[in-house]
């Protein structure tokens, strides 16, 4: 492809050589000599490969679609013998799984990852507001750009959500490694949900500058590591990485990693969590935890496994010992409306014992 650019290609664009390889395309660095900016150029690898190029035309579709500070622009699309090529902005910082790994090995600061992360759910929630999913969110397509500001990457696996779906979309062959939620072990996925899920693992990684999933000395393969996933089986008790983190951000996080997708906030109930907004409160507290994703059901016609699995799924086992008045919420009391859905209101408050404002006992090193 490189050696096969055209004459209009050169004459307003000058490579600066390759900054990143992904599964189907090769980024480079170039210089618009029309503007003298930096630029980021998107090469398809393989274009013999049908999947490659049909992925490709798929971000390019997406990426032209969107705008939102938080989404990476889409500057220039080109055909090159029949193949697509995307320029895009130019990412100083490289991607986020970069980012943390040359700079920050233990997670970056409480106040850096507040403003990243609240950056990555704004960004999640436009995509979702348009009903779009991106099915492969993790560190590496995340792009961090000057003073912290990072953007949403890498379409190709993005898909609009079907009306008649609801909600569920087939999973795609992403990134083996890491493993993401449903994408690795199951057929179909509640698109949205799964997309939350990845964002908590993002979050995650902010804050401890490793993945909460690893396979472990005796795992059978996989196996091992997808019954962890399974279950929510991930720690936070290593007190050199999480002592000095606020508890609410590891609420955030259990939350978002709930094994059962319908317990999982939305992207838009993200980001009015408390860790996010400061509102420490006893009712903004409970406002977060009543919150409930919508039930989805779906079609009987899709031959894969049906959402019974879903009542199968154990609580998510937190292993923090100095937030263990965390795990326990208030229960809910269901109330059928004349519509035939259902309401969800807090019994009798049990968190008016809790002091959200101070420290939690055992939680200094």
């Amino acid at each position: 492809m490189i050696s096969a650019l055209s004459n209009v290609f050169r004459r307003r664009y000058m490579l600066d050589g390759r900054v990143g390889k992904g599964g189907f395309s090769s980024a480079w660095k170039a210089i618009d000599l029309a503007t003298g900016r930096l630029v980021a150029v998107k090469f398809l690898l393989n274009p013999e490969i049908t999947v490659n190029r049909d992925d490709a035309f798929k971000e390019l579709k997406f990426m032209s679609g969107t705008n939102h500070p938080n989404i990476l622009k889409c500057l220039d699309t080109m055909t090159i013998q029949g193949d697509p090529v995307i320029v895009t902005e130019f990412a100083q910082g490289g991607d986020l799984w970069h980012y943390l790994a040359s700079g920050f090995p233990y997670g970056v600061s409480n106040d850096i990852a507040k403003r990243m992360f609240r950056q990555i759910m704004e960004g999640l929630g436009y995509l979702h507001s348009k009903d779009v999913v991106h099915r492969d969110l993790k560190p590496l397509n995340i792009l961090v750009f000057e003073n912290n500001h990072v953007k949403l990457a890498d379409f190709g696996h993005s898909t609009q959500i079907p009306a008649d779906h609801h909600g569920y979309v087939p999973h795609v062959p992403c990134t083996p490694t890491p493993i993401r939620d449903e994408q690795a072990i199951r057929d179909w996925i509640l698109a949205k949900p799964c997309d939350v899920w990845s964002a908590g693992v993002c979050l995650y990684e902010l804050l401890a500058g490793k993945e909460p999933f690893h396979i472990l000395t005796g795992d059978d393969g996989h196996k091992g590591l997808h019954r962890r996933i399974r279950r929510g089986d991930f720690q936070f008790d290593d007190q050199a990485l999480w002592g000095g983190r606020e508890d609410l951000a590891v609420h955030l996080i259990a939350r978002m990693m709930n094994p059962d997708p319908h317990k999982r906030p939305t992207a838009e109930q993200v980001l009015t969590h408390p860790w996010l907004t400061g509102d420490l409160t006893r009712q903004g507290m409970l406002d977060f935890v009543g919150l409930r994703v919508p039930h989805a059901q779906k079609p009987e016609s899709f031959n894969s496994q049906g959402p019974e699995w879903i009542a199968r799924l154990p609580r998510i086992r937190l292993r923090a010992p100095w937030i263990e008045g965390l795990e326990e919420f208030p229960p809910l009391s269901r109330q059928r409306r004349a519509d035939g859905s259902f309401s969800e209101e807090l019994e009798e408050f049990r968190l008016t014992e809790v002091d959200w404002s101070a420290p939690a006992p055992g939680y200094r090193l």
